[in-house]
């Protein structure tokens, strides 16, 4: 079963020149707390290893992104007439939490932002035509904060994540052209954003294992297959939508083995796993628009049985109870390639009968 994969985060850009503005900083995160989010008040850094571990991984890691801009200096505008004048004062706002707002408009986080009346629009909150809520008391600004963040509707859910799980229960009887039986076990990838589509996503084997052996595989860089596609390894997948990657699959006339899905016509790139073991693989997402996104499946085989489930919960317990410990067996250790025998015994790889295909 999927793991929790967090509520989303939300970067707090706010000026934090005196102890007051500190306090209105850390009182807006408790707010947006206490509405499910996961907020990060940016502290001041002055240096590059500060700014790369701190202020870039945080928003990188951020779906959403409050500004709070504090008067600083007041200034000389000459487009409000001579200091001596009538005209209102201009003051400058805080020169750090500007370029995190910058930084930020780059990534495409959604952002609220909040400008302290009098204070000089210009630079790139004029590029970006934000829409700035202003305020004069500063006793009210995690009021106002909370207020804005509901009407712009942030959803606590919302996360830029692609989120990887596979239910050990589950797995998906197919026939083949040739009428050959076999079964599927996928891994489901869910797309967290609300709005944003996750193009060109592919999965790869980055790392196989054989516990029993206790040694590592080799493993070259292949693209594997997703459930239902036949002709390409990247696809899109739609806001708050899943689709499902075939992991493995195991023939009926072949008990004792799986394989991986790849789209390769190389042997040595298609592994194989030969119980009765263990292994542990490594698997990966990757999408243009979202970042990479890993998780680690243990795979046992012995006698008929197959189980493939996720190594932060519980191995389950096979369908027969016909299972063995492999883990006190010295078994044949897997090759990372289809035998000749198994690819001849293939007709086409992977391929089921359109329009009576099971699955995948």
């Amino acid at each position: 079963m999927g793991l929790n994969a967090g509520p989303a985060n939300v970067f707090i850009s706010c000026g934090q020149a005196s102890d007051a503005e500190k306090a209105i900083a850390h009182e807006v995160a408790a707010r947006l707390e206490r509405m499910g989010f996961k907020p990060y008040v940016a502290v001041e850094v002055h240096d590059l290893r500060g700014l790369a571990n701190n202020i870039y991984a945080q928003l990188d890691a951020s779906e959403y992104f409050l500004f709070i801009d504090f008067k600083r200096e007041y200034l000389l505008d000459e487009r409000k007439g001579p200091p001596d004048s009538a005209a209102p004062k201009v003051y400058r706002g805080s020169l750090f939490t500007n370029q995190e707002l910058a930084i930020a408009s780059y990534m495409g986080l959604d952002p609220v932002v909040l400008q302290e009346d009098g204070i000089r629009r210009d630079g790139i909150l004029n590029a970006i035509q934000a829409n700035c809520i202003g305020f004069s008391d500063r006793r009210h600004v995690p009021a106002v904060a909370e207020d804005a963040v509901r009407q712009q509707g942030w959803d606590p859910t919302n996360r830029n994540l692609l989120m990887l799980s596979r239910d050990a229960r589950e797995s998906t009887r197919a026939i083949e052209i040739t009428g050959r039986r076999k079964t599927f076990y996928h891994l489901d990838v869910k797309n967290l954003h609300r709005s944003r589509a996750a193009t060109n996503c592919h999965v790869y084997l980055r790392s196989i294992r054989h516990v029993s052996a206790n040694r590592d595989l080799e493993v070259r860089t292949v693209e594997m297959k997703w459930e239902g596609v036949l002709s390409t390894p990247y696809v899109t997948i739609g806001p708050k939508s899943t689709r499902s990657v075939d992991v493995l699959f195991a023939y009926d006339d072949k008990p004792g083995a799986a394989f991986a899905p790849a789209f390769t016509d190389s042997e040595r790139l298609m592994p194989k796993f030969e119980g009765p073991g263990e292994w542990d693989l490594s698997v990966g997402v990757l999408a243009a628009n979202f970042p990479e996104v890993t998780i680690d499946l243990r795979l046992r085989i012995a006698g008929s049985d197959v189980l493939l489930w996720d190594v932060r919960e519980r191995a389950p317990v096979p369908p027969t109870g016909s299972l063995l410990d492999a883990r006190v067996v010295a078994p044949p250790v897997g090759t990372g390639n289809y035998p000749r025998s198994a690819i001849d015994d293939i007709p086409e790889r992977n391929l089921e009968t359109p329009g009576q295909q099971v699955s995948s």
